[in-house]
């Protein structure tokens, strides 16, 4: 009976080291892949031109507000970028889904281009295009007044 007692010890020890064992290796690679994903930057992180596209049509589909496209499209609140969003919002500031269909023009020619550009330099073009263009701004509906009554 020894024998037998012994062999149902050892069997039981086995068992049980192997699911230890087993378990232990489980929430290891587990932690491995936890840390493997933070490891890994999402696309948009390291492609400016796809991260701000993303914050453009998210602002377009809530019919976002000028206070929500400034903080969205500058989130670390840049004082470059400020510059550039709120000179944006002057020549768009009755129009702001006008604003943000032309920075996601510009993404989009950009990207067709394939010249890689920073979040600084889209929003720059874009307001270098709203400037020079005749899209929407707060003063064409004034000089379309001024021309229909003379």
């Amino acid at each position: 009976m020894t024998a037998e007692v012994a062999l149902v010890l050892v069997s039981i020890v086995a068992v049980v080291l192997g699911f230890r064992l087993w378990s232990l290796r489980s929430r290891s690679s587990q932690g491995q892949r936890i840390r493997l994903a933070r490891s890994i930057p999402a696309p948009e992180a390291q492609d400016p031109i796809a991260s701000l596209l993303l914050d453009v049509l998210s602002l377009r589909d809530s019919s976002a507000q000028w206070a929500a496209i400034l903080t969205k499209l500058n989130p670390e609140d840049q004082p470059k970028l400020r510059t550039v969003l709120l000179e944006l919002r002057w020549l768009y500031r009755d129009y702001p889904d006008a604003a943000l269909r032309l920075i996601e023009r510009v993404c989009m020619a950009t990207r067709k281009a394939g010249s890689p550009s920073s979040r600084l330099e889209l929003l720059e073009m874009s307001k270098s295009l709203a400037e020079r263009s005749n899209l929407p701004t707060h003063s064409h509906p004034v000089s379309s007044r001024k021309h229909g009554a003379a």
